[in-house]
């Protein structure tokens, strides 16, 4: 018996490229899924916890929108396409040619016309 432990001779290739970045894109959609699961269950029980109505179809389609477009940003961060790319820029392509009237714009101030209206 020796303690002499041959070396590979070859290394061994498991697939192309292709298949490598087909791998790659296929644990980066897995690990942006795990965390949009994560995030959005623990949002949707904050949201419950503060008194809104989760529990009716129409809460729930719009909170569906809003965890795929979650969803579509991390893909887009990481390189990846999702179908809510083309929806989420023709939405903002509309957006920005409309103009707000002041009243829609964002108050910048946020609270503070809150506190303005209580003490009217």
């Amino acid at each position: 018996m020796t303690n002499i432990i041959n070396f590979p001779k070859k290394s061994k290739q498991n697939g192309s490229y292709e298949d490598f970045k087909n791998k790659i894109q296929k644990q980066k959609k897995h690990y942006i899924n795990n965390l949009v699961d994560q995030h959005s269950s623990a949002l949707l029980a904050n949201i419950a916890l503060s008194g809104f109505d989760i529990e009716n179809d129409e809460f729930m389609k719009d909170f569906a929108f809003t965890v795929e477009a979650l969803r579509s940003n991390l893909y887009r961060n990481m390189g990846i396409y999702h179908i809510f790319h083309e929806t989420l820029d023709d939405m903002t392509e509309v957006i920005d040619k409309q103009e707000l009237d002041e009243d829609e714009m964002m108050d910048m101030t946020f609270s503070s016309g809150i506190d303005e209206e209580d003490d009217t």
